[in-house]
């Protein structure tokens, strides 16, 4: 019995695994800087509970660390992504967004020991940082 053998250019090989190798299920997933949960520090000090504790007529520095679901922290997105910092009540509290590092803040304070409210922190694409909210509780000591 005779058997022929076909003889298949190798370029259609190298194609057809090109194709294969560029299929949608091995396209690598698209990061996400979507932030599902927060820490806080405050002058280099993490907050211990879910008070944020601001110093009474001085300044302090608050930093943000997002994270997103998969638990990965967003520092490294910080050149394009920003944060914000609203006080409730607003009078004598002001934050200012360091101009080197979008999730952190200089914090001035003028009020006095024993004043307590929240805090709005905001996480967006721009200065604005409104895509994003997380409400936190502040208290002056």
């Amino acid at each position: 019995m005779r058997y022929r053998t076909r003889v298949v250019p190798l370029s259609l090989f190298a194609t057809a695994a090109l194709l294969a190798a560029c299929s949608d299920s091995n396209e690598p997933a698209a990061e996400d800087h979507t932030p599902v949960r927060l820490e806080l520090a405050v002058n280099g000090t993490a907050m211990a509970d879910d008070t944020v504790r601001l110093t009474a007529g001085g300044s302090d520095t608050v930093r943000v660390t997002f994270y997103n679901a998969g638990d990965e922290n967003l520092d490294a997105h910080e050149d394009d992504h920003y944060s914000a910092l609203t006080f409730l009540p607003a009078t004598g509290l002001t934050s200012t967004v360091d101009s080197t590092h979008n999730f952190r803040h200089e914090v001035v304070n003028t009020l006095a020991a024993g004043v307590t409210g929240d805090i709005d922190i905001g996480y967006g694409h721009d200065a604005a940082a409104d895509e994003h909210t997380f409400t936190v509780a502040y208290k002056v000591e």
